[in-house]
């Protein structure tokens, strides 16, 4: 490395330590564990092969939830599939 690479390392170091961690605003729909027990209730009583978008529609008319909850819930339905589907419904 050349003197100019370590300068600006160094100083991308310095800037690295005094930035604060982005807070990240936590949007809570369900208690802990609820949504994985709504995405199993959703794929045992669909008698059929189910989408994740398909699920996701599911879970948000079970929940009660509006329109308005559909960016929160929309990471969430995903991987609680997936959870499900790996755990064999336990």
């Amino acid at each position: 490395m050349d003197d100019y690479t370590n300068k600006y390392a160094l100083a991308a170091l310095k800037d690295a330590k005094t930035i604060r961690p982005k807070q990240i605003k936590r949007v809570k729909l369900f208690d802990q564990g609820e949504l994985s027990r709504m995405v199993l209730d959703v794929l045992r009583n669909a008698g059929k092969p189910v989408t994740t978008p398909e699920a996701f529609t599911a879970v948000l008319a079970a929940s009660g939830n509006d329109e308005s909850a559909k960016p929160a819930l929309g990471g969430r339905v995903g991987p609680a599939c997936s959870i499900s589907i790996r755990s064999g419904g336990r």
